[in-house]
């Protein structure tokens, strides 16, 4: 462009009279186009280069702002997690409790049942195999294994015995 501007500037210079004041204001033209030219391509990179610069941040400050929302999404969905595994054990824990407290309940009922209707006298031992009593001669005695003293054989005996008095 700078090239194109002096060629005419050369040619209008060679067509008139080849006056001292016609070239210096052809130079002083050419340099005032010049200087023109590289103020506005300079300014237009600089635009250009402000532009990717604010494109370029723009794009680190998204991927930023997502990998932020990821993470806090991660972090609220382990928490759900932890929450509801730890909802899920204490029911189990309360579910499990509330079957041991039936059964101790249903046991002390049928032990109950048994003293009231039975009324037999003596030391009842709760095994795994049923409520026996400890002395020999009881007309409980038959299913449930005996040594020659009397003392039963079942493999596992609960730590307690019940204490029963005959009925009047």
């Amino acid at each position: 462009m700078t090239s194109l501007l002096r060629q005419i500037s050369e040619n209008s210079s060679s067509g008139s009279s080849n006056s001292s004041s016609s070239s210096s204001s052809t130079t002083v033209v050419v340099v005032v186009v010049e200087v023109a030219v590289v103020v506005v391509v300079s300014l237009v990179l600089l635009v250009v280069v402000v532009v990717v610069v604010e494109v370029v941040v723009i794009v680190v400050v998204v991927e930023v702002l997502v990998v932020v929302v990821l993470v806090v999404v991660v972090v609220v969905v382990v928490v759900v997690v932890v929450v509801v595994v730890v909802v899920v054990v204490v029911i189990v824990v309360v579910i499990i409790v509330e079957v041991i407290i039936i059964v101790v309940i249903i046991v002390v009922a049928v032990v109950i049942v048994l003293v009231v209707v039975l009324g037999e006298v003596g030391t009842y031992n709760m095994t795994w195999s049923g409520l026996e009593p400890a002395t020999v001669g009881s007309r409980w005695m038959h299913g449930f294994r005996r040594d020659v003293y009397g003392h039963s054989t079942s493999p596992i005996q609960a730590s307690f015995t019940i204490r029963t008095l005959k009925k009047s």
